[in-house]
């Protein structure tokens, strides 16, 4: 009886982690998705900002030849370039798959010794989750009619 539960509790297992894998792939895609978006928006802000520097630095010391409008709106980017420094890429978090998507702490093989993946060892919940994306669909993965991993063998 026991080894049929084992292969069944290995079979539920293999399961899971396909559908984990199945909610973790379009993640991992929209992420990058957003990174290359992110990435393409820092590149037009830098590239304006160049250009505007370029125009003050062609025109730096030949403003007033140009006459008074010309002054003024160098005048305007002079305030611009001042006020706003070259930004710099925010820093990205790096999210381990490894890790409980609720608390962040790295996952076990059984319920009693930790985290397991859809159940966060952690009471009560921490408002502020690890990777709260993944946390939502391992949840809605947990309420299915399998029931939660906890890996308590009941």
């Amino acid at each position: 009886m026991s080894d049929n539960y084992d292969s069944l509790k290995a079979k539920a297992d293999q399961m899971k982690q396909r559908e984990v894998a199945k909610i973790e792939a379009p993640l991992r895609d929209e992420l990058s998705a957003k990174d290359a978006e992110l990435a393409a928006l820092h590149a037009e802000l830098a590239e304006a900002r160049k250009a505007i520097q370029d125009c003050v630095d062609h025109a730096h010391g030949r403003e007033s030849e140009w006459g008074d409008r010309a002054k003024k709106a160098f005048g305007y980017l002079h305030a611009y370039l001042s006020a706003h420094p070259a930004p710099k890429a925010p820093e990205k978090p790096v999210l381990d798959p490894n890790r409980c998507a609720v608390c962040g702490w790295p996952l076990a093989a059984l319920m009693d010794k930790g985290c397991v993946r859809g159940n966060c060892s952690m009471r009560p919940r921490p408002e502020r989750l690890y990777d709260s994306k993944r946390a939502q669909a391992e949840a809605r993965m947990a309420e299915t009619p399998d029931g939660p991993s906890d890996g308590s063998g009941a």
